[in-house]
């Protein structure tokens, strides 16, 4: 049955940097956030879809290495592609989409992507940070209930390929945007495929009750209405990282209850798309 809703956390972590991570910058000013992808870790080709000088901030039209410490580059797990509209990940127990029938996306389905985000003190990213700068900062945010999870945008899906199953020739073939997949790019991997059509929330929606600490942040109103309770209450236990799957209809019941709450639904590149 279509119209079921699974919800992913993604996007940078503090647990994504040797050192500590931190929170992806939400700019209140221009209702967008940066959305900083974890490291790849399993490539060293420095192409441009994986080069934080090459891939542009859609937010504030900075390369995404500018909100990297000045002394801690990366390559950039660029996944998932809002632009493009795909998200590559594996099935489960290896990974976080669900296989079993009845609970496997199909079309029309809705795979939402979660995200730390925090408020940073206004000019902080104009210059250079060191990590430890930036993750003062990023306490600072979360000390003063600046930080917290949001829902930042989704893909409705068109199609689910198993890249194991058919190989990377004949999902190309299909898709070629997968080719800017980072799993693409690393050798003998074979993830599964959602691709569909992406869209941004903007500002994000916050998720989560207004909290100076990041352990145990509860669900807001608003996750528990887009979710109920007890789904909302799972995934808080699960510290945000995936929901179970909810049936929610339609996409278009989506985006009335985000713009019911004064929140914007932006198609990212749809000639780009499936």
């Amino acid at each position: 049955m279509a119209g079921k809703l699974l919800l992913l956390r993604v996007y940078l972590d503090t647990g994504s940097l040797a050192g500590g991570g931190y929170y992806s910058p939400l700019h209140t000013s221009e209702e967008c956030a940066t959305l900083i992808p974890v490291p790849e870790t399993e490539t060293k080709s420095k192409l441009d879809f994986i080069d934080p000088d090459k891939v542009v901030d859609p937010c504030t039209r900075m390369p995404l290495r500018k909100y990297q410490p000045w002394e801690q580059s990366w390559l950039l797990h660029n996944d998932p592609r809002l632009d493009l509209g795909f998200y590559t990940g594996y099935y489960a127990p290896r990974g976080r989409l669900p296989r079993r029938p009845g609970h496997r996306l199909v079309r029309d389905d809705i795979l939402g992507f979660i995200a730390g985000l925090a408020v940073y003190p206004s000019g902080f990213w104009g210059k250079w940070k060191r990590l430890q700068d930036i993750r003062r900062a990023f306490k600072n945010a979360v000390n003063s209930g600046l930080a917290g999870i949001y829902l930042v945008g989704f893909i409705v899906v068109k199609a689910v390929v198993n890249i194991e199953s058919v190989g990377w020739n004949k999902a190309l073939e299909m898709f070629p945007q997968l080719s800017q997949s980072p799993h693409y790019i690393r050798k003998y991997d074979h993830p599964v495929a959602v691709i569909g059509e992406g869209y941004i929330v903007k500002p994000p929606v916050k998720l989560t009750e207004p909290s100076h600490g990041l352990a145990r942040m509860r669900p807001n109103s608003f996750l528990k209405r887009l979710i109920g309770d007890d789904a909302a209450i799972a995934l808080a236990q699960s510290n945000y990282r995936r929901s179970r799957i909810v049936r929610i209809g339609r996409v278009w019941k989506l985006i009335d209850t985000l713009k019911e709450e004064g929140h914007n639904i932006e198609r990212m590149n749809p000639s780009q798309q499936v």
